[in-house]
Formats: C-alpha cells, sequence, structure tokens
C-alpha cells in the first residue's frame, strides 16, 4: 500500500469575526484580466463585483522590495507568507497613486521569475519614481466616459462646489467640460478640478462650467496638442479596478471557469489589511478605515 504524504501549514484569518457573502454566486472575469491557471488569489483582496454579468475582477498589488542596481526595469515583490502577487506576463501596471494616462501608454510586465520564496518581474520600461516600499498594481482598460462622465446631481456654487456621480476615477489636476463636447474644444478651455471625493461625488472645480445645469454631464478630457481630444473614441484610459468588496477565501485559478465568492458587508467586523495583499490609499476613504467604494468593508490596521 503506497502512501502520499502532504505538508498542511494552516491558515490564519483576515477578518475579525464572520463576514457577510454576497449571494448568487459569481465568476472571475478573465476577459478583461488574465491570470495564470493554479495561481491562488489570497483572501481578503480587493475585488470589484458585478451582479449584472455575474463577473469578479480583482486588485492586482504588490509591494516592491528591490530594484536592479543594474536595471532597474527589474523588480522583486514581495512574497508573504500565506500568499504572493498574481501578476501574468502582458498586464499593465503602474505605481500605486500615479496612475493616469491613456492604457495603451502604460508600461506593461514583460517577464516573470519566481520560486516558492521570489518573485521578481522585467517591466518593459522602468516606472518613473518607483522606489522600495512602493506598491505596484495592476490598471487595467476602461473607456474614459465610462469611468470620468459624471451627471450633475447638484449645482455649484459661489465656491465652485458640486455633486456628481461618486466612483469616477478623477483627481486634483484634472481637466473636465460640459459632455458632449464642442467640436475644436480648446483644453485651454477646459475647467480644472480641484479636489474629487469618490465616496461622496463631491467635486470641487476651479471655476464654474458654462450653462451648468443638474442632469448635465461632465467628462474628462484630454488634449492633442491645443485642441480637445474625444477621449471615448480616441483612447481609453489607465484606471485602478476600484474595490466594491473583498475575497472571502484563497480561491484557485481554473483552467475553464473559476467560482468566486465576496464579501460587501463586514457588519460589526473588518478585515485585518496588513494581512492582505496591499490596499493602496485610493482605495480607502477619508478614514482610511472603510473601502472608498463601499464603507460597508471596514478596514482594520490591528494584525
Amino acid at each position: 500500500m503506497k502512501r502520499k504524504t502532504d505538508s498542511f501549514t494552516g491558515s490564519r484569518p483576515v477578518f475579525t469575526g464572520s463576514p457577510s457573502i454576497v449571494p448568487g454566486g459569481f465568476n472571475l472575469d478573465v476577459v478583461n484580466q488574465h491570470f495564470n491557471v493554479g495561481d491562488v488569489i489570497p483572501v481578503g483582496t480587493v475585488a470589484r463585483f458585478n451582479e449584472q454579468t455575474r463577473l469578479v475582477q480583482i486588485l492586482k498589488t504588490a509591494e516592491v522590495i528591490d530594484i536592479d542596481s543594474d536595471d532597474n526595469k527589474i523588480v522583486s515583490l514581495k512574497v508573504a507568507e500565506f500568499f504572493k502577487p498574481v501578476f501574468c506576463v502582458g498586464d499593465k501596471v503602474a505605481k500605486a497613486g500615479a496612475i493616469s494616462g491613456a492604457f495603451a501608454d502604460a508600461i506593461s510586465i514583460a517577464a516573470i521569475n519566481k520560486t516558492k520564496s521570489t518573485y521578481v518581474i522585467t517591466l518593459s520600461a522602468a516606472i518613473t519614481g518607483l522606489a522600495v516600499g512602493d506598491t505596484l498594481e495592476e490598471v487595467v482598460s476602461k473607456a474614459s466616459d465610462e469611468v470620468v462622465a459624471g451627471i450633475m446631481v447638484t449645482h455649484g456654487n459661489s465656491d465652485h462646489i458640486y455633486v456628481v456621480t461618486p466612483g469616477l476615477d478623477l483627481k486634483a489636476g484634472d481637466k473636465v467640460m460640459n459632455y458632449p463636447l464642442a467640436s475644436g474644444a480648446l483644453i485651454a478651455n477646459a475647467i480644472a478640478v480641484t479636489s474629487y471625493d469618490k465616496v461622496s461625488g463631491k467635486l470641487v472645480l476651479a471655476s464654474d462650467p458654462t450653462a451648468a445645469a443638474v442632469g448635465d454631464q461632465l467628462v474628462k478630457v484630454f488634449a492633442d496638442a491645443t485642441t480637445v481630444t474625444k477621449a471615448a473614441t480616441s483612447q481609453a484610459a489607465a484606471a485602478e479596478v476600484f474595490g466594491n468588496s473583498v475575497t472571502i477565501k484563497d480561491v484557485e485559478v481554473d483552467e475553464f471557469e473559476t467560482a468566486i465568492d465576496v464579501c460587501a458587508d463586514t457588519m460589526q467586523y473588518a478585515l485585518l489589511e496588513r494581512r492582505v495583499p496591499k490596499i493602496p490609499a485610493s482605495q480607502k476613504d477619508a478614514s482610511g478605515m472603510a473601502l472608498a467604494g463601499n464603507p460597508h468593508v471596514k478596514l482594520s490596521q490591528s494584525y
């Protein structure tokens, strides 16, 4: 009789209690993201579920622990005791907190070399400003109208404060205009964003859009020289997966469909974020104690 011996190292909890699960069941989105069969998506990974498509995208992140002194395109990522990065060759990546520009221009992963305890990637080009301790994250392609077009809910006041659709990919310094864009519009006439709160949708502009009214649509604009290009038809923006949930258990990527469950409400409990893949500041609300895309997912710095 032959005997097979396996080693089990156990696991550790990443929630302070038993969180709720979003009912109905979902599959991993393998069309808009790519995964290696056999990779394990760790419990507590920030995710975004879509109840209409029943698909889940995940936020791929990792901490930079070394950058090769001779070739700064070679970057070592942290392998934790209970999980490792789940990037794929061809993934587009950026430094967390510095995601901008067109998706087509984003830097990609050219090669991955990994062992049980190491994870080294080679980038298509060096990432400006990337340093040890930074978080590297995958960026995905989003049609810019989908990402940055918002319906105005309330009109501005003397301080140029508006309320628009929450969850947009807007930040201070971006330029917006009324949508649809006028033919030949000049970037010099676009209005700068002073601040934007992804949770509440509060938008502060440097000045008021022309003839702005409740129900109007504002859209982030890009420029080709001095003339505004309609981003929806000219380029897709690079954006992060904006989380509204977290994975509730480890999930091994299957060759075909991969079932995946998520939590959208930790109830009176919280996710122990120091035990899960890095969560960038852009994914958190102003307090840092909940997801910006879903304040019902609470976070804790306890260990």
